[in-house]
Protein backbone atom coordinates (compact mmCIF):
# COMPACT_ATOMS: atom_id res chain seq x y z
CA UNK A 1 0.00 0.00 0.00
CA UNK A 2 0.93 3.89 -0.38
CA UNK A 3 2.34 5.33 2.76
CA UNK A 4 0.78 8.57 3.54
CA UNK A 5 2.44 11.39 4.54
CA UNK A 6 1.31 11.39 7.93
CA UNK A 7 0.86 8.57 10.65
CA UNK A 8 -1.20 9.22 13.52
CA UNK A 9 -0.90 7.71 16.66
CA UNK A 10 -4.10 8.89 19.05
CA UNK A 11 -3.67 8.66 23.02
CA UNK A 12 -6.69 9.75 24.63
CA UNK A 13 -7.59 12.36 22.31
CA UNK A 14 -9.85 13.05 19.75
CA UNK A 15 -8.36 13.42 16.11
CA UNK A 16 -8.75 16.85 14.19
CA UNK A 17 -10.74 15.76 11.20
CA UNK A 18 -8.40 16.39 9.00
CA UNK A 19 -5.92 13.69 10.34
CA UNK A 20 -5.83 10.23 9.64
CA UNK A 21 -5.32 8.10 12.07
CA UNK A 22 -3.43 5.62 10.88
CA UNK A 23 -1.43 3.44 12.83
CA UNK A 24 -2.01 2.50 16.43
CA UNK A 25 2.09 1.73 17.81
CA UNK A 26 2.28 -1.00 21.36
CA UNK A 27 5.59 -0.97 22.36
CA UNK A 28 5.50 -3.54 25.17
CA UNK A 29 8.37 -3.85 26.26
CA UNK A 30 11.53 -3.05 28.67
CA UNK A 31 13.16 0.12 27.77
CA UNK A 32 16.97 -0.18 27.23
CA UNK A 33 16.24 -4.47 26.44
CA UNK A 34 16.50 -5.44 22.44
CA UNK A 35 12.60 -5.02 22.28
CA UNK A 36 12.87 -1.70 23.43
CA UNK A 37 16.31 -0.63 21.57
CA UNK A 38 14.06 -1.67 18.47
CA UNK A 39 11.05 0.46 19.62
CA UNK A 40 12.59 3.66 20.04
CA UNK A 41 14.25 2.68 16.61
CA UNK A 42 10.77 2.26 15.06
CA UNK A 43 9.86 5.75 17.14
CA UNK A 44 12.79 7.77 15.94
CA UNK A 45 12.74 6.74 12.27
CA UNK A 46 9.39 7.84 11.98
CA UNK A 47 9.63 10.92 13.47
CA UNK A 48 13.01 11.59 11.51
CA UNK A 49 10.85 11.52 8.67
CA UNK A 50 8.42 13.70 9.21
CA UNK A 51 5.48 11.00 10.94
CA UNK A 52 3.35 12.70 13.27
CA UNK A 53 4.10 10.49 16.27
CA UNK A 54 1.97 9.24 19.80
CA UNK A 55 2.65 5.69 21.52
CA UNK A 56 0.00 4.25 23.93
CA UNK A 57 1.74 2.72 26.98
CA UNK A 58 0.74 -0.37 28.46
CA UNK A 59 -0.80 1.89 31.49
CA UNK A 60 -3.28 3.34 29.56
CA UNK A 61 -6.62 4.22 31.04
CA UNK A 62 -8.02 3.37 27.57
CA UNK A 63 -9.35 0.12 26.47
CA UNK A 64 -6.77 -0.29 23.57
CA UNK A 65 -9.65 0.26 21.00
CA UNK A 66 -8.37 2.60 17.99
CA UNK A 67 -9.67 3.95 14.93
CA UNK A 68 -6.61 3.31 13.09
CA UNK A 69 -5.84 1.37 10.35
CA UNK A 70 -2.97 -0.82 11.53
CA UNK A 71 -2.50 -2.03 15.24
CA UNK A 72 1.30 -2.61 15.47
CA UNK A 73 2.25 -5.02 18.46
CA UNK A 74 5.92 -4.55 19.47
CA UNK A 75 6.52 -7.53 22.09
CA UNK A 76 6.43 -11.15 22.86
CA UNK A 77 3.60 -12.61 21.94
CA UNK A 78 1.71 -13.24 24.77
CA UNK A 79 1.32 -9.42 25.33
CA UNK A 80 -0.72 -9.55 22.00
CA UNK A 81 -4.35 -8.81 21.48
CA UNK A 82 -6.80 -8.06 18.35
CA UNK A 83 -7.95 -4.35 18.30
CA UNK A 84 -10.53 -3.21 15.87
CA UNK A 85 -8.18 -1.88 13.64
CA UNK A 86 -8.44 -3.23 9.99
CA UNK A 87 -5.32 -5.43 10.60
CA UNK A 88 -3.66 -6.15 13.69
CA UNK A 89 0.35 -7.10 13.18
CA UNK A 90 2.06 -8.35 15.69
CA UNK A 91 6.07 -7.82 15.33
CA UNK A 92 8.27 -10.52 17.44
CA UNK A 93 11.46 -12.66 17.03
CA UNK A 94 12.73 -15.54 18.82
CA UNK A 95 16.70 -17.59 18.79
CA UNK A 96 16.20 -20.74 18.75
CA UNK A 97 14.86 -23.95 16.76
CA UNK A 98 11.23 -23.92 18.14
CA UNK A 99 8.99 -20.96 19.69
CA UNK A 100 7.31 -21.50 23.35
CA UNK A 101 3.81 -23.68 22.44
CA UNK A 102 1.80 -20.92 24.06
CA UNK A 103 2.83 -18.58 21.94
CA UNK A 104 0.98 -20.26 19.17
CA UNK A 105 -2.68 -19.00 19.90
CA UNK A 106 -1.66 -15.45 20.43
CA UNK A 107 0.59 -15.51 17.12
CA UNK A 108 -2.60 -16.89 14.97
CA UNK A 109 -4.76 -14.12 16.74
CA UNK A 110 -3.11 -11.43 14.37
CA UNK A 111 -3.74 -10.70 11.44
CA UNK A 112 -0.10 -10.97 10.01
CA UNK A 113 3.12 -11.54 12.19
CA UNK A 114 6.37 -9.56 11.47
CA UNK A 115 9.81 -11.58 12.14
CA UNK A 116 13.03 -10.18 11.59
CA UNK A 117 14.86 -12.90 9.43
CA UNK A 118 14.15 -16.23 7.08
CA UNK A 119 14.98 -18.40 10.03
CA UNK A 120 12.34 -16.95 12.08
CA UNK A 121 9.76 -17.44 9.50
CA UNK A 122 10.43 -21.13 9.04
CA UNK A 123 10.43 -21.85 12.88
CA UNK A 124 7.35 -19.90 13.19
CA UNK A 125 5.49 -21.63 10.44
CA UNK A 126 6.56 -24.79 11.86
CA UNK A 127 5.75 -24.29 15.08
CA UNK A 128 2.27 -24.08 13.60
CA UNK A 129 1.47 -20.22 12.76
CA UNK A 130 -1.28 -20.34 10.38
CA UNK A 131 -1.43 -16.36 9.60
CA UNK A 132 0.25 -14.44 7.12
CA UNK A 133 4.20 -13.77 8.47
CA UNK A 134 6.39 -11.07 6.48
CA UNK A 135 10.33 -11.12 7.24
CA UNK A 136 10.83 -7.72 7.93
CA UNK A 137 14.87 -7.32 9.00
CA UNK A 138 16.12 -5.07 11.97
CA UNK A 139 17.64 -2.08 10.77
CA UNK A 140 20.98 -0.56 11.37
CA UNK A 141 21.38 2.80 13.42
CA UNK A 142 23.77 4.61 10.34
CA UNK A 143 24.56 7.50 13.17
CA UNK A 144 25.81 5.39 15.46
CA UNK A 145 27.75 2.36 13.40
CA UNK A 146 29.55 4.88 11.43
CA UNK A 147 32.77 3.03 10.64
CA UNK A 148 34.51 6.64 10.23
CA UNK A 149 34.36 6.93 13.83
CA UNK A 150 35.47 4.04 15.30
CA UNK A 151 38.45 3.42 12.13
CA UNK A 152 41.47 5.07 14.82
CA UNK A 153 39.43 3.97 17.83
CA UNK A 154 40.84 0.79 20.43
CA UNK A 155 38.44 0.18 22.58
CA UNK A 156 38.79 -0.55 26.36
CA UNK A 157 39.47 -3.66 27.98
CA UNK A 158 40.64 -2.84 31.07
CA UNK A 159 37.31 -3.60 32.60
CA UNK A 160 38.64 -7.26 31.95
CA UNK A 161 41.53 -6.80 33.61
CA UNK A 162 40.62 -9.69 36.31
CA UNK A 163 40.83 -11.50 33.10
CA UNK A 164 44.52 -11.28 32.91
CA UNK A 165 44.11 -10.47 29.23
CA UNK A 166 47.10 -10.41 26.67
CA UNK A 167 46.96 -6.93 25.19
CA UNK A 168 48.67 -8.60 21.70
CA UNK A 169 45.93 -11.20 21.69
CA UNK A 170 42.63 -10.97 18.90
CA UNK A 171 39.90 -10.78 21.40
CA UNK A 172 36.04 -11.52 20.29
CA UNK A 173 33.30 -9.58 22.58
CA UNK A 174 30.43 -11.32 23.08
CA UNK A 175 27.36 -9.91 25.20
CA UNK A 176 24.18 -11.64 26.02
CA UNK A 177 22.22 -11.81 29.23
CA UNK A 178 23.09 -15.41 29.95
CA UNK A 179 19.62 -16.83 29.49
CA UNK A 180 20.37 -20.81 28.66
CA UNK A 181 19.10 -19.94 25.30
CA UNK A 182 21.44 -17.56 24.18
CA UNK A 183 23.89 -20.98 24.13
CA UNK A 184 27.10 -19.39 25.38
CA UNK A 185 28.41 -22.99 25.80
CA UNK A 186 27.99 -23.52 21.73
CA UNK A 187 29.82 -20.37 21.34
CA UNK A 188 32.63 -21.59 24.02
CA UNK A 189 32.56 -25.19 21.89
CA UNK A 190 32.76 -23.76 18.45
CA UNK A 191 34.74 -20.49 19.09
CA UNK A 192 36.95 -23.70 20.74
CA UNK A 193 36.94 -25.51 17.41
CA UNK A 194 37.75 -22.98 14.80
CA UNK A 195 40.86 -21.46 17.18
CA UNK A 196 42.29 -24.91 18.65
CA UNK A 197 45.60 -23.63 17.34
CA UNK A 198 45.92 -19.57 17.79
CA UNK A 199 44.11 -20.29 21.42
CA UNK A 200 47.14 -22.76 22.56
CA UNK A 201 49.46 -19.51 21.28
CA UNK A 202 47.48 -17.06 23.28
CA UNK A 203 46.66 -15.31 19.96
CA UNK A 204 42.93 -14.81 20.27
CA UNK A 205 40.61 -14.90 23.13
CA UNK A 206 36.71 -14.88 23.62
CA UNK A 207 35.14 -12.24 26.13
CA UNK A 208 31.43 -12.99 27.11
CA UNK A 209 29.59 -10.63 29.04
CA UNK A 210 26.00 -11.72 30.95
CA UNK A 211 24.10 -11.36 33.38
CA UNK A 212 23.63 -15.22 34.52
CA UNK A 213 26.26 -17.49 35.38
CA UNK A 214 26.64 -20.52 32.99
CA UNK A 215 28.91 -23.60 32.73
Amino acid sequence: PNIPNKIIISKNKRLPSNDRNILSFYPFVVKNSGYGLLGDNIYKTLHKNGYIIGIKNQDDSSNYDTDADIALMLSIPPSFFRTNAVLNVGYTMFEASRIPTSWVKYLNMMDRVFVPSLSNYYVFRNCGVEVPIDIVPIGIDVDIYDSEKFKDKKFDFSKFSKLDLDNNCYKFLMINDGQSRKNNNMVIKAFQAEFENEIKENKVCLVIRAYRKYE
